[in-house]
């Protein structure tokens, strides 16, 4: 069995520049609201997990 990784560096590192792109060019405030809470919600999950116990 053989795991591959979903998004290559190149594609990740565009992201955030993409997001800010999207926001900018949303047509109405809600489809501009829906486009940063994407944004947010993959920034705060392309942060590594930490456990403190």
């Amino acid at each position: 069995m053989t795991i591959t990784e979903t998004e290559t560096p190149e594609v990740t590192d565009e992201l955030p520049r993409l997001g800010k792109q999207l926001v900018r060019t949303a047509k109405s405030s809600r489809v501009r609201a829906a486009v940063q809470a994407l944004v947010e919600e993959q920034t705060i999950l392309s942060v590594p997990a930490t456990a403190t116990l």
